[in-house]
């Protein structure tokens, strides 16, 4: 699944071309405002050419109290994005045990560490797909044992910010 805003620096069309490399059988759902038109109508036009193992769905945006809730639905998130400052989408997904599979131009570069996704350079898509087609292949229980280990380090990654933003401080 993809959520982002539908523009170049989001690079759908890259995640795309990844996912269409994808062997067994998937849903590929996108998510987010149809930003640039010309560019959602060059993914369209790419979608239409992946294989049939692949089912894709344009859902639209998605409102954003129902983010994690829809992030639950799924397993993994790519963003091979072209860059973030902070990336919340990545955080959000964390939050609902949905496994991000990003770009190295974000600030979670710690993903692999804690055994609760990957960060693979942009240049390197036979990564991305090895790395996809690894979580397709995965059985139910590593999975599940990676979607923990996702929500695991959003919860510290929360308790830090809470820690060194001096709310805490606060509060005690």
């Amino acid at each position: 699944m993809v959520v982002s805003r539908i523009c170049p620096q989001k690079n759908l069309l890259q995640a795309i071309s990844i996912v269409s490399k994808i062997k067994g059988m998937i849903q590929f759902d996108i998510y987010g405002t149809k930003e640039d038109k010309e560019y959602w109508d060059r993914c369209e036009k790419a979608l239409h050419t992946i294989p049939q193992n692949i089912t894709w769905r344009y859902c639209d945006a998605v409102p954003a109290e129902k983010v994690i809730p829809t992030f639950l639905e799924y397993d993994i998130f790519i963003l091979p994005t072209l860059g973030e400052n902070f990336g919340h989408v990545i955080y959000e997904a964390l939050v609902a045990g949905c496994i991000p599979v990003i770009s190295n131009r974000t600030p979670w570069a710690k993903l692999s560490t804690y055994s609760c996704g990957f960060v693979i350079p942009l240049e390197n898509e036979d990564a991305y797909v090895q790395c996809i087609q690894n979580y397709v292949d995965m059985d139910e229980n590593g999975i599940y044992t990676q979607s923990l280990n996702a929500m695991k380090y959003a919860e510290k990654k929360y308790r830090e910010s809470v820690q060194s933003s001096g709310y805490y401080r606060i509060i005690k």
